[in-house]
Order: structure tokens, then C-alpha cells, then sequence
């Protein structure tokens, strides 16, 4: 009689336990469950408050390096623009100087070098074109009144020796592309139009437009030195813009290298291991079904059944 009594004790224990048993597994089957389907072992608070609060601090982190990233893009595709407009206007002053250097041959007709200088003076307008280059909407070399076309030829008194004046300002267009890190990424156009020599590469240009026309191999010769000073000065603003590009490119590895960084300190504060989970979620399983087992057992089991 004490036998059964004991049985029967024991029978009762197990099936109390059993459903809180069966929740807990089953509320370990939805976690495992859910970590399997975002990818993440901290998905709330709850999971784990302190690796939640860092993984958020991290997120805040990668999301400004995000912004820094979008800005050095927008600041690498103006400084491209910029040298490639810088490289165009160099290489029609080459190609002036190689007209000047025929002009300047005592050989060449009167007729010819007329035909040299009207060649020169279409080539002037591309030559502004160039000053005047956009990227999307805004003039590359207006300083920051880019909305503005920053070169106009007028004769007016503000106008050069070529008649070119200038709309644009002297601001420096700053972009972002770091922690404290604020960069300038446009040269202005009265830098790029003054050669420091006493003259613009524009009136440079059309002084020896000027000066062939005069038919006077002289004039031509200083013309020509002027115009090869112009050169020299784009190709130095085009090796100033190249140093900037350089310098964004190192500024995109620090920025890239950081947010990885901070994704891997992220990633190993709330992410799940895939191949653990997927074994802990098997094991879960099949206690889970080991648990529905016995319970549908001792469900079909009486006190009686220990009494025989």
C-alpha cells in the first residue's frame, strides 16, 4: 500500500512540472526561433541589456561614419569634375601654344595667321565653357555662389583685359568627411583665372589672339611666353586638386576601416552564432517533443495502473 502511495506521489510531481517544463521549451524554441530569422541573439533589451545598449551606442557610431561617407562621395565627385575641367582648359592652352608657335614663324602668311587667330578666338569660348563647368546644377568654380555662372564676357569696368568678369565668390565649399574633419573641396575661380603674374589666363589667351593679329613675330613671342605661364598655372591648380583627391581617397580608407570596425564590435555584441544556434534549436526540439511524449503518457496513465 506504501508503494503505491509513493508511486502515485510521484506521478503527481511529474505531471506538475511537466507544463512549466513545456513552456520553458517552448518559449526557448520562439527565441532560438526568431535569432535564426533576423540573425541577431539580441533582438530587445530583455535578451541582454548590456550588449543591447552597446550594440545601439555602435549603431549611432555607423550610421554618422555613414554620413561622413556620403559627403566624402559627393566631395571625391566634385574634386574629379574639377580636375577633369582643369585638365581640358590645360590642354587648350597647349594647343594655343602650338597655334602661337606657328603664328610666330616669320614664314606664315599674313592670311594664315588671321586664320590661326579666328581659330583661337572660337577656341576662347571653350576656354570659358571650361571655367563655367557644372556638376549636376552647380558651377565647379564659382566658390560657394554656385547657382550663379561665374564667368561672363563683358567690357564692362569690372571686366578683364579679355573682357571676362567674373560672378563667383571666393568661398570655400567645406564638406564633412570626418570626425572634426571638415575639408574644402573647390578652387575658386578667381584662383584658377589669376596666374599671378600680373595676368589671366584669359587675358593671357586673348593677348595673343591680340597679338597675332598684328602680324608682328615679337608681339606673338611675348604673347606665347604669357600663355605658356597660363599653362603652367592650370597645371598646377590640376596637381592641387589631385593632392585634395588623394587626400579624400586616404580619408574614405580611415572612414571604411572605422566602420568596420565598429560593425565587428556590433556584430559580437548582439549577433547570433548561426551554426550554435541551429544545434541549441535541434536540441530544444527534441526536448520539446520528448516532453509532449511523456506528457501524452502519463496522461494515458491512472493511479490504478500502480495499484495492480
Amino acid at each position: 500500500m506504501m508503494r503505491s502511495i509513493s508511486l502515485a506521489r510521484q506521478m503527481s510531481l511529474s505531471k506538475g512540472s511537466l507544463p512549466y517544463t513545456l513552456q520553458v521549451h517552448r518559449r526557448d524554441l520562439s527565441r532560438l526561433q526568431e535569432q535564426l530569422a533576423t540573425g541577431r541573439r539580441v533582438n530587445r533589451a530583455s535578451d541582454d541589456a548590456g550588449a543591447y545598449a552597446q550594440a545601439r551606442r555602435l549603431e549611432v557610431l555607423i550610421d554618422r561614419y555613414d554620413q561622413y561617407e556620403r559627403s566624402l562621395t559627393t566631395a571625391q565627385a566634385w574634386v574629379v569634375a574639377t580636375q577633369d575641367a582643369l585638365d581640358d582648359l590645360a590642354e587648350l592652352f597647349t594647343t594655343a601654344q602650338e597655334e602661337g608657335i606657328q603664328a610666330a614663324n616669320d614664314s606664315l602668311s599674313d592670311e594664315d595667321r588671321d586664320a590661326l587667330a579666328a581659330s583661337l578666338e572660337n577656341m576662347f569660348q571653350e576656354v570659358l565653357d571650361r571655367l563655367n563647368t557644372r556638376l549636376g546644377e552647380e558651377y565647379l568654380f564659382a566658390g560657394t555662389n554656385t547657382t550663379v555662372r561665374p564667368f561672363e564676357q563683358d567690357f564692362s569696368g569690372t571686366a578683364d583685359g579679355a573682357g571676362v568678369t567674373y560672378y563667383g565668390n571666393g568661398g570655400a565649399r567645406l564638406r564633412a568627411v570626418g570626425p572634426d574633419l571638415d575639408v574644402g573641396v573647390n578652387l575658386t575661380g578667381q584662383r584658377v583665372l589669376d596666374t599671378g603674374q600680373g595676368f589671366t589666363i584669359t587675358e593671357a589667351f586673348q593677348g595673343l589672339i591680340d597679338a597675332i593679329r598684328t602680324h608682328d613675330s615679337a608681339q606673338i613671342q611675348t604673347a606665347l611666353d604669357n600663355v605658356i605661364t597660363a599653362r603652367d598655372h592650370l597645371l598646377d591648380m590640376g596637381t592641387e586638386a589631385g593632392n585634395l583627391a588623394n587626400r579624400l581617397d586616404r580619408a574614405g580608407e580611415y572612414l571604411r576601416d572605422a566602420r568596420f570596425e565598429f560593425e565587428r564590435r556590433r556584430s559580437a555584441h548582439e549577433d547570433a552564432d548561426l551554426a550554435e544556434t541551429i544545434t541549441e534549436l535541434q536540441r530544444t526540439q527534441t526536448n520539446l517533443q520528448a516532453t509532449l511524449q511523456v506528457m501524452a503518457s502519463l496522461n494515458q496513465t491512472t493511479l490504478l495502473d500502480f495499484l495492480r
